[in-house]
């Protein structure tokens, strides 16, 4: 029932008096074109700022990844120069 009610109205055809043509008129649940187009439009810039918040999130999460990912590349490289000099080194 609830999918009933989103579909647009039509109103009966009215038969123009004068000029023998047919008109068929129809409206929307929210009333005007300009209110149907701007209902749509609020709900795409949501989206829209939705998508670009979760962008501008996982931009940030990347580039924390990243820092951390060359802290541990630097401890294991300093790591293993400490073991191999330490295994250069002639016993005392």
């Amino acid at each position: 029932m609830a999918a009933l009610e989103r579909l647009p109205r039509f109103d009966p055809f009215h038969y123009a008096d004068s000029r023998g043509v047919w008109q068929l008129t129809a409206k929307h649940k929210s009333g005007s074109v300009e209110a149907a187009v701007g209902g749509l439009r609020r709900r795409n810039l949501m989206a829209s700022f939705g998508v670009l918040g979760v962008l501008a999130i996982t931009m940030g999460l990347i580039l924390v990844a990243s820092q951390r990912a060359r802290r541990l590349a630097k401890l294991q490289m300093d790591f293993v120069a400490g073991i191999s000099h330490e295994l250069r080194r002639p016993w005392r």
